[in-house]
């Protein structure tokens, strides 16, 4: 799998990762968090799927899907 294909968005803007969540498919959302792609920008460390108004509309939907161990887990690596 070509893992920049994680971050092509839907004509509505949404990631698989987000619409994974939206979802409530845990499995699909863990396995998109470890081959999504690390984001960052030049200067800043450690950008993830999380950052952003983009990333607090994920974190809504991964604790929603009940997602919280792995949410706290990508957070904090």
């Amino acid at each position: 799998m070509n893992p920049a294909m994680t971050l092509v968005k839907t004509s509505g803007g949404d990631t698989p990762l987000k619409l994974a969540a939206w979802h409530g498919n845990k499995e699909a959302i863990k396995y998109l968090l470890t081959v999504t792609p690390d984001t960052s920008l030049p200067g800043e460390e450690g950008s993830s799927p999380y950052t952003g108004v983009d990333g607090g509309d994920l974190i809504n939907l991964t604790l929603m899907a009940g997602f919280y161990g792995n949410a706290y887990v990508h957070f904090n690596s």
